[in-house]
């Protein structure tokens, strides 16, 4: 959650750790602060929509105060994105780390799981989800978006499910197919915890939606 963390500086828990920005130079309080609220702005309303004003208006500095630290918006948009993607293979890292252990197919399944249904912190939404709102309206954001979120998610998630299914066996699941199913469900589960965010209404809570896929995979892989 969002509070000050002692040095001036919104304090964002993610995955229950304070949150350092891996790409920042975070000597300059104000450009971490442009970094954050901008994320948030564009993954709210869109890039398109969201003006040097707004976020000069949100953090509370004159507009002239962000572009000392980046030459334009499209500037600010890359390095937004940039941080987006970072921030995202963080949080591979920290599953690949923990089912590099797993001695079965449900035990990584859990391990993979466990993650996405902990993810309570608004930043780290906002930022996952930033791609999903602008890859159809945004060519950089494309990009990253099926660079990064997908190829690289299902390689990733494909290999942490590899060595537990044999691909080979004609299986009703292999690797790819519940890695694939795996990556676009913790994806959307994100997007409904945006929502959420967004003060909408949604049919189901992000986590409910992740267990109960969870506890059909263990069944059709077991009675594949």
């Amino acid at each position: 959650m969002k509070n000050d963390g002692g040095d001036g500086l919104p304090n964002y828990d993610v995955f229950g750790e304070r949150y350092q920005l891996p790409l920042m130079d975070i000597a300059s309080r104000t450009k971490v602060k442009i970094l954050i609220e901008s994320t948030v702005l564009f993954a709210k309303s869109g890039y398109s929509t969201v003006s040097i004003k707004d976020i000069a208006r949100a953090i509370g500095i004159k507009p002239a105060s962000v572009y000392n630290h980046f030459p334009s918006k499209e500037a600010l948009w890359d390095a937004v994105m940039e941080h987006a993607v970072e921030l995202y293979l963080l949080y591979l890292e920290r599953l690949a780390q923990k089912a590099a252990a797993a001695a079965s197919f449900a035990e990584a399944l859990e391990i993979s799981m466990m993650e996405p249904r902990k993810m309570s912190n608004d930043f780290t939404c906002y930022a996952f989800s930033l791609m999903r709102t602008e890859q159809f309206r945004n060519e950089k954001a494309w990009d990253k978006y099926n660079q990064v979120f997908l190829r690289y998610s299902l390689d990733f998630f494909t290999g942490v499910f590899a060595k537990h299914l044999d691909d080979g066996s004609g299986a009703r699941f292999d690797a790819g197919t519940v890695a694939t199913i795996i990556m676009n469900s913790v994806l959307m589960g994100i997007d409904v915890q945006v929502q959420k965010l967004l003060g909408r209404k949604i049919p189901y809570e992000p986590s409910e939606m992740l267990v109960k896929l969870q506890e059909f995979l263990l069944l059709a892989v077991a009675g594949a």
